[in-house]
């Protein structure tokens, strides 16, 4: 993507290289903004990559052969061609920013902003967003510098590398970047089924792509020289990215070996190009549209994302899959991307790159010194830009008192230690577990589950308090309440202890019931199991069986302990923001979109309530659904009167919490369980 200029191994131009650049950007921007059913334009970018090192790589090979290579003139080259464009949108950025995101959003934005003064944005979102393709992720104006980062990343190692083994073991090159290559590709593959979210923005997975460039400058390919073979490369290459952008989707496993034939592709087009002679593939993108496009791809790039982000969050519904007006805003959108690239190319870019330095008489015999400086400023601009912004992030903005309210949720739920007490343990260290509650005897009932069940945990203390109950809640977020399960993400890494100390809590004499609660559906699509029977979470996808077998297992071993075990249904989710929404609403007066229907939260849980259903047939088992408090009739409300129930799409908040008010009653009462697949009710007694 960052690239100096479109040039061969020996140094002459390549305008199909740029036409190859505009097949990438316009890839990118088409999946961006939904155009053209380019539903895997995203790879585009890995396009970028492969043709990136491919010149940068060429660029310092010719330098290392002739000996005048150097490693600050290539980094001269380099904040020239990237940082003017760069702070320059970052900017604007923040101002717009400024002007629309909420203040929790545009906290987040600094956050972020800083790691794009650092060009470790790549890792921030890999921590933070997890999902590219996930509603957090596509809300954040400067998403896109992931790959920017991933590139600057590999670009400080990489010259002082080949400078090294091209001084002392010249032959060592192609057989070291193979390894490397080849490595990566592995780890890339690895980190897909492990932890597909982290491993979208992985350097160490993305590294192969831009060594595919690379290898191809250092003539790791032999040279094709019948001109039909190169027809046939070319053609096979455009076929292989173009195919990937129909057919793959936001589902597809990326990058891993998914992003082969778009490497390939760009490989093979960029390889059967070297030869005086075009082929067809070539002259169509030497064509005067496609080069001129391709010369301000990087500004392209740059811009198109902050605008369609911003359109999106201030014009939601305007947006929406069925709105009559997507298109043409989109439309438009990508004509306004194309505008403002070419206006950064033109005033931005180029004016830097050409432009010798004009050296103080302080750094009058170090010319790049006036570089670096100027550079090292840029970043001061963008990182102070950034701790502004994080540390004030209402003085720029003016809102309604009410809007300001429901725009400031910076988080989903609160901690369990907000609301209940921690239970300390025998040595006197703080436990996992709480109690809400002012009852004097023993607790008998312990709240187990999720950050779903911690939403509830307002109701709950609420309850607990009105009808003088004691009861132990054990709610983390992004746990399940499975036995015997490893998990295998950042966030969860202590869910298997957490349930074991959940377990020999539930043990406990005095406690005689388990509530059961969590997002079920979203942790169906990740429990899988081995060869060996072993059960994990979080590497790669699942298909219902694992975490059928999981949760029929800690239903049975808490029955098999004498426990009553008690299992929250799913809340219905809806299918946008709820509290943003509301937001939007009460600051510009958008209308509310509608909520799901019952039809919708079926199909949605279609995979769970036969499970949860057959659950309640075992033996002191039951279920109980909270949709039923929430589906009136055919429409699953998120407002109670003027009231928001929910966080966000999935998450209820505490009047939502309350407003469940009857279900926590049934759990300690007789109580009669319709079975929503058969319609039988089973009655037990509780207490």
């Amino acid at each position: 993507m960052l690239s100096e200029s479109s040039s061969g191994k020996m140094g002459h131009y390549r305008p199909d290289i740029d036409g190859l650049r505009a097949l990438a950007v316009l890839g990118v921007v088409a999946y961006h903004f939904g155009i053209g059913g380019i539903s895997g334009g995203y790879g585009g970018v890995d396009v970028f990559f492969v043709i990136s090192g491919f010149l940068i790589a060429g660029l310092i090979k010719v330098e290392l052969e002739h000996g005048t290579f150097s490693i600050a003139n290539f980094y001269v080259r380099r904040m020239r061609r990237i940082l003017p464009a760069l702070v320059v949108c970052m900017l604007a950025t923040t101002i717009v920013a400024s002007l629309i995101l909420f203040p929790s959003d545009f906290e987040v934005f600094g956050k972020s902003l800083a790691r794009v003064a650092t060009a470790t944005s790549n890792i921030f979102f890999g921590r933070k967003a997890g999902d590219y393709f996930g509603d957090v992720a596509a809300d954040n104006p400067v998403l896109h510098t992931w790959s920017l980062s991933v590139e600057e990343q590999f670009y400080a190692g990489l010259p002082l590398l080949l400078l090294l083994v091209f001084r002392f073991r010249r032959a060592s090159i192609l057989p070291l970047l193979w390894v490397i290559a080849l490595a990566s590709l592995a780890y890339s593959v690895r980190g897909v089924a492990l932890f597909p979210e982290k491993a979208f923005f992985s350097t160490a997975g993305r590294v192969w792509e831009l060594l595919v460039g690379v290898l191809l400058a250092f003539g790791a390919v032999p040279v094709i020289r019948r001109h039909a073979a190169r027809e046939a490369a070319a053609f096979i290459g455009l076929a292989l990215i173009a195919s990937c952008y129909f057919f793959y989707t936001s589902e597809t496993s990326f990058p891993g070996l998914a992003a082969l034939p778009f490497c390939l592709g760009a490989g093979l087009i960029i390889h059967s190009g070297s030869a005086e002679t075009p082929t067809m593939v070539g002259r169509v993108l030497s064509s005067r549209l496609a080069v001129g496009i391709g010369l301000i791809s990087y500004s392209v790039y740059l811009w198109h994302w902050p605008l369609i982000v911003f359109a999106r969050y201030r014009f939601p519904l305007e947006f929406a899959a069925d709105a009559p007006s997507r298109l043409g805003l989109a439309l438009f959108l990508v004509v306004l991307s194309l505008v403002l690239g070419y206006l950064s190319w033109l005033f931005i870019e180029q004016p830097f790159r050409r432009k010798r330095s004009r050296s103080s008489p302080v750094f009058a015999h170090r010319p790049q010194l006036t570089v670096f400086a100027a550079s090292a400023l840029a970043v001061l601009l963008l990182s102070g830009t950034a701790r502004a912004v994080v540390a004030w992030p209402k003085a720029f903005q003016q809102w309604s008192p009410a809007a300001e309210q429901m725009a400031m949720v910076e988080k989903r739920w609160a901690k369990a230690a907000d609301i209940a007490r921690p239970v300390d343990t025998e040595n006197g260290r703080a436990s996992r577990l709480h109690e809400v509650g002012r009852a004097t005897t023993p607790p008998d009932t312990i709240f187990w589950g999720d950050s779903h069940m911690l939403a509830m945990l307002p109701g709950i203390a609420r309850y607990a308090e009105e009808t003088g109950r004691r009861v132990l809640v054990a709610p983390h977020p992004a746990c399940g309440p499975l036995m015997g399960v490893t998990y295998y993400i950042a966030v969860a890494k202590t869910c298997r202890e957490i349930n074991d100390a959940s377990l020999i809590a539930a043990s406990a004499p005095n406690v005689k019931r388990v509530v059961l609660g969590a997002r079920w559906a979203s942790i169906a699509e990740f429990v899988r199991q081995d060869e060996d029977g072993e059960i994990f979470y979080g590497r790669g996808r699942g298909d219902g069986r694992a975490f059928a077998i999981a949760l029929e297992r800690t239903v049975r071993q808490l029955a098999d302990l004498g426990r009553e075990v008690v299992i929250f249904g799913p809340v219905p989710e809806q299918s946008f923001n709820v509290m943003s929404a509301y937001a939007r609403h009460l600051a510009w007066g958008q209308p509310l979109p509608k909520p799901v229907t019952r039809k919708m939260f079926l199909e949605h849980e279609r995979s769970i309530l036969p499970l949860l259903a057959r659950l309640d047939e075992i033996e002191n088992v039951r279920v109980i659904y909270p949709h039923e408090r929430f589906c009136d009739g055919d429409v699953c409300k998120y407002m109670k009167g003027d009231e928001v129930m929910y966080f966000d799409d999935n998450h209820i908040n505490a009047v939502g919490a309350v407003q469940l008010n009857d279900m926590y009653a049934e759990v300690f009462k007789e109580s009669g369980t319709r079975d929503i697949a058969t319609g039988s009710t089973k009655r037990l007694t509780a207490d």
